[in-house]
C-alpha cells in the first residue's frame, strides 16, 4: 500500500562520516620471555586488524560543505574503533638457550593471545579541523576521552 506515497528523510543528521580498515603487526608483551628484551619482543610478534569510523561534524553529508555554525562543529569528532588481534606466545632469550631441564620446560611452554576490543570516544582537536583539512602539511594534535571494552 506504501509503495506509491514518497516520504522524504534526511538520513546523516547534516554530519560527515569518515571509514577506515587498519592491519598490521602487534608486539604482545607477557610473561613469556625477558623483560626489556629485544629477542622476546620480536618473536612475540601476532597480527592485528580494525575498523574505525568517525563522524565529523565540520562538513555537511548532503554537500560536502563546510559548516562553521559552532564551536563544537569545527572541533570535535566522534570516534568507533573495533579491533582484533591475535599472537603467538613464546619463551626467547638466553633462559631457554641453556641445556637444562628448566630451559627444555620454557621451550616446551607456548600460548596464544587473541584481544578484542570495542569503544567510542570523543575527540578534541584544539586547532580547528577544517583548516586541518583545507591546508597542505598541516597538524592536528587532538585529547580523546571515551571507552574501550576488551576481551581476550
Amino acid at each position: 500500500m506504501l509503495l506509491g506515497v514518497n516520504f522524504p528523510m534526511m538520513a546523516q543528521f547534516g554530519f560527515s562520516h569518515e571509514v577506515g580498515a587498519f592491519i598490521g603487526g602487534v608486539a604482545m608483551q607477557s610473561d613469556f620471555g625477558v623483560r626489556h628484551d629485544f629477542e622476546t619482543n620480536a618473536g612475540n610478534t601476532g597480527f592485528g586488524v580494525g575498523l574505525v569510523h568517525y563522524m565529523n561534524f565540520a562538513y555537511r553529508a548532503e554537500c560536502n560543505c563546510y559548516t562553521p555554525e559552532t564551536y563544537f562543529n569545527d572541533h570535535f569528532k566522534v570516534r568507533s574503533e573495533l579491533s582484533y588481534n591475535s599472537t603467538q606466545l613464546q619463551h626467547f632469550g638466553k633462559w631457554v638457550e641453556r641445556n637444562s631441564i628448566i630451559a627444555a620446560q620454557l621451550r616446551a611452554m607456548k600460548g596464544e593471545a587473541k584481544v578484542t576490543d570495542v569503544g567510542m570516544q570523543l575527540e578534541y582537536y584544539p586547532l580547528s579541523i577544517r583548516e586541518f583539512t583545507a591546508s597542505n602539511g598541516s597538524w592536528a594534535p587532538f585529547i580523546g576521552l571515551g571507552a574501550h571494552y576488551s576481551f581476550f
